[in-house]
């Protein structure tokens, strides 16, 4: 003979699923981050930049004369590449 669950047994075991359920989830979600963090971290942390003295100067050539590329040093600079043809 099968033993059927009451309304109420059943819905409280439905519950306890669901609780289980988001457990894992929540759990999932926290493992993640916390590998998705750590792998970061490596990544900045093993990025070193080596000692290669400073970029050379460079000129750049407009239609309203010859530009060096230090006197934009600190400000925004937009570069537009027109190629003839």
């Amino acid at each position: 003979m099968s033993e059927r669950r009451s309304g109420r047994d059943a819905r409280r075991h439905g519950r306890a699923r669901a609780r289980g359920l988001k457990l894992y989830v929540v759990a999932g979600v926290v493992l993640l981050s916390g590998i998705a963090v750590y792998g970061l971290s490596t990544i900045q942390s093993s990025a070193v930049q080596g000692d290669i003295g400073p970029a050379p100067n460079v000129t750049l050539r407009t239609d309203a004369g010859d530009v060096p590329l230090a006197s934009a040093r600190g400000k925004i600079l937009v570069l537009y590449f027109s190629f003839p043809g």
